[in-house]
This record gives C-alpha cells, structure tokens and sequence, in this order.
C-alpha cells in the first residue's frame, strides 16, 4: 500500500458512482472519463453542474486500491482534447488509468469517505476497478 491512505476500518465509504469505461475514457495518460450532468452531481452534490451553462470546476481527492493518490477534477471548463464545454473528470485521471492498467469495459466505482484530504481542503474518494 502506497504511503498517505492507510486502510482505515472505522473509515466510512459512500456509494456514488459505478461508469463502465469507454475506449475514449481508458486512454493511458491523457484521458479523460465523460460524465454526465447527474453523474457530475453524484461526485460533487453541487447542482450547478446539472446545468451546464458556467465554466464550473471542483477538485477531489481521489485513492486507488493500493493507496495511492490522484488530484482529479470535476468539470465542464474547456478541454485541451475537445474543443467543447462537456462534463468529465479531469486531473490525473490518464494517470489512474495507466497506473492501474485499464482498458474500455473495465468498470471503476467511486465510493466518497468521510475524510479529508492532507489540507483539509477536497472531498476524498476510494475508486474501485473491475477488470473485464
């Protein structure tokens, strides 16, 4: 286990979100996982992302199985990849998935913890994958 996120058994985990990956989603480095206006909700509990009108973005904390950390983003701003306002997690995502050899038809499932980050400053998440 990675230093940072020891195995907690009083820590509580939250269901938020299961997203099988798409070809697209599993790009080892520079990928980026598509989601939508109520998926977006599920991660954050921020309505704002239910309608995408306003560059909105909100950072996690997101753990793998092996403890390792990644600083992921929620958002809708402009993609360097797509020339388009859409909703996605953002970050170091790519290195997620390189890291954790995913491919398309792999299924992550975000779980939200009742704790902080290091800073105290971002929601963290355990994300658990499903090699298929």
């Amino acid at each position: 286990m990675a230093e940072g996120f020891a195995s907690n058994p009083t820590r509580r985990e939250t269901f938020r979100l299961t997203k099988t990956l798409t070809r697209q989603d599993a790009l080892p480095r520079n990928s980026e996982l598509g989601i939508s206006p109520d998926e977006a909700y599920r991660l954050t509990g921020d309505s704002v992302f239910r309608v995408e009108i306003a560059p909105r973005q909100e950072c996690i904390t997101v753990y793998d199985a092996s403890g390792y950390e990644y600083h992921m983003c929620v958002t809708n701003l402009d993609s360097s990849l797509v020339r388009v306002r859409n909703l996605r997690v953002g970050g170091s995502w790519g290195t997620f998935v390189y890291r954790n050899k995913l491919k398309a038809g792999d299924e992550v499932t975000f779980y939200e913890t009742d704790e902080r980050d290091k800073a105290g400053n971002h929601r963290v998440f355990v994300v658990r994958h499903v090699k298929r």
